[in-house]
């Protein structure tokens, strides 16, 4: 017999109502779909092992829907591997191939130095262009470069924009692993699209909805339905009050059987006294706070010098 679960994140996959198994289950069942034809798409790549876990345990005995992200459902649909000039999302890499288009766009004696802005400026509309249809990317391309000439008016923003407009011809130009979603054999095989809408709306989901049409659902994460959680605020004092105020609610939390704890913090110094607070009570925090090394330039330089070497 399913009870009703007490924690808020409980209820929110395995209320016998509102929770997102029970939302998942009617649609499958009002649209008479089989489950194994049905991909529930995910926002973050962490609610894939939760949302399978969940479906075994208060989901329909047999077959379950496919839980995935985008990436995720394309790496399954089929290998891609970037070849010439395609975004490979690897700053080594990328950093050869923008100092190659800087020098072939007239700025070879600074490829260098602008190398890591195009890097920069592709990552960012890079999601931008693998979400249209890959014959529809040149036009998107005419759109974004007339709005990048919109202050070339001004000295200053001249190599700004000449590096916007390579950018937008490298993302434009640049094949995707997701590609493989928007074609006819991948719609073949999935009947219906099921889409757990997340806090920002994402590019790529938009389109594989508008070509699924109808047979294409979206589900809120969280219903408006249920009691409001109470939230509380606190004054601290200085930056140690607020770090053993924050220590002290999480230990609350945990006291009271709510875990695991999620502490959102924006101060990598705050982070660190929460963390250490923790510690002395023999909590061990897990930090996703901050960016990896890999990811600096001077990792990349030094990976790019490693790999010429290798």
């Amino acid at each position: 017999m399913q009870t009703t679960p007490r924690h808020p994140v409980e209820a929110l996959w395995r209320d016998p109502a509102e929770g997102l198994v029970a939302r998942i289950r009617s649609v499958l069942d009002e649209r008479q779909l089989h489950p194994a034809q049905c991909v529930v798409l995910v926002p973050y790549a962490q609610l894939m092992a939760v949302a399978r876990d969940v479906w075994a345990e208060c989901g329909p005995q047999g077959f379950a829907p496919r839980f995935e992200t985008s990436r995720n459902w394309a790496r399954s649909a089929g290998g891609f591997v970037p070849t010439g000039h395609d975004i490979a999302f690897d700053m080594a890499q990328d950093l050869v191939t923008a100092q190659s288009l800087l020098a072939q766009s007239g700025f070879a004696a600074e490829r260098q130095a602008l190398a890591g802005r195009v890097v920069e400026l592709a990552m960012q509309l890079a999601p931008l262009a693998a979400a249209e249809l890959p014959e529809a990317r040149a036009e998107w391309a005419q759109r974004a470069a007339g709005v990048a000439d919109a202050g070339n008016g001004s000295e200053w923003f001249r190599t700004e924009s000449a590096l916007i407009r390579i950018a937008i011809v490298w993302a434009s130009t640049s094949a995707y692993a997701t590609d493989v979603l928007l074609t006819e054999a991948v719609r073949a095989q999935v009947r219906s699209v099921i889409v757990l809408d997340g806090f920002q709306s994402d590019p790529l989901t938009q389109t594989l909805c508008r070509l699924w049409g109808d047979s294409a659902v979206h589900l809120p994460l969280a219903t408006t339905t249920g009691p409001t959680p109470s939230a509380s605020w606190h004054v601290a004092t200085d930056p140690e009050d607020e770090a053993e105020r924050a220590a002290a609610c999480v230990l609350r939390h945990l006291a009271e059987g709510r875990a695991p704890v999620a502490l959102v913090a924006t101060d990598r110094a705050l982070t660190r006294r929460v963390g250490a607070r923790l510690a002395a009570e023999g909590i061990t925090p897990h930090d996703e706070t901050g960016w990896k090394l890999s990811t600096t330039r001077a990792a990349a330089a030094l990976m790019s010098a490693l790999r010429a070497s290798a």
